[in-house]
């Protein structure tokens, strides 16, 4: 108790005592704005790296295909010469016949594919198969169809004979 002659002494929290705590309380928040700000900025940075990363491995995953897509595609090419090669040679001995005909048509057809895909590649090739199925769909459908019949149908023979 205070006497009439001692002055009061102030309680925590009153007029008169500094306010510490609002400030300690302020430079705290403003560290923590501070930090969320750094760690915004960084999650930026890593978020732009991860992007650069994704497009260059795409870019290097897209190289990666065409490439295998074009050895396909020439070995699908050299094949089809070499075929026409070996039906040219089997008709050579042959007489005027419609048998060579035939032969001789699939030969040239062999050729006609072979360049077809040596100068357009695996792109020309989808783009084709992409500018058929626009125009032919039901028949897309239907082959797809008949595709997946045979190969059901075949995978059923295969398991049985096992």
């Amino acid at each position: 108790m205070s006497g009439p002659h001692t002055p009061p002494t102030p309680s925590p929290g009153s007029a008169g005592e500094p306010a510490k705590k609002p400030v300690r309380a302020r430079k705290a928040v403003q560290k923590v704005a501070e930090a969320g700000g750094k760690a915004a900025e960084q999650a930026q940075e890593v978020a732009e790296e991860v992007t650069a990363k994704a497009r260059k491995a795409t870019a290097e995953l897209r190289e990666t295909v065409v490439g295998q897509a074009r050895n396909v595609t020439d070995g699908i090419a050299e094949n089809a010469e070499h075929i026409a090669d070996e039906l040219d040679k089997f008709t050579a001995g042959h007489g005027d016949s419609p048998a060579r005909t035939v032969v001789t048509t699939v030969s040239t057809s062999g050729r006609q594919v072979a360049d077809y895909l040596r100068e357009k590649g695996p792109e020309g090739v989808l783009n084709e198969a992409k500018r058929l199925i626009r125009r032919y769909p039901a028949a897309f459908v239907v082959a797809a169809l008949v595709g997946g019949f045979i190969l059901g149908r075949n995978s059923k023979g295969s398991s049985a004979d096992e």
